[in-house]
């Protein structure tokens, strides 16, 4: 199943003043057929916790996090174990599998 979140993450990159990032994600899970409602419902139930936690974590990257395939991944699986910390704080039913970025700009320089 798949959820993109609603909110649109922007956040300065660390030590990097002039360089901001601005990410849309969605995240995935691999579960039966049954249970697509529920697992939207939940992920939206805990959007507001999910939102602040990733941007917590996004603002604690550095530049080079986001360029390349191999740190693209590192990132997005970094964010996904934020997302699940805050799903298991929450003794939630359901957790994310991948977490996909389908839109990331990164806005380097003075604005």
């Amino acid at each position: 199943y798949y959820h993109k979140i609603i909110t649109t993450f922007v956040t300065n990159v660390q030590s990097e003043v002039n360089t901001i990032v601005r990410a849309d994600i969605a995240i995935s899970s691999y579960l039966p057929s049954t249970v697509g409602e529920n697992y939207q419902m939940q992920m939206s139930a805990f959007e507001p916790m999910i939102v602040s936690a990733v941007l917590n974590f996004l603002g604690k990257m550095k530049k080079s996090d986001f360029i390349g395939s191999e740190n693209l991944e590192f990132t997005s699986n970094g964010i996904k174990n934020v997302i699940n910390d805050v799903l298991e704080k929450q003794e939630a039913r359901y957790f994310v599998d991948h977490v996909h970025f389908f839109e990331l700009a990164m806005n380097d320089g003075p604005l």
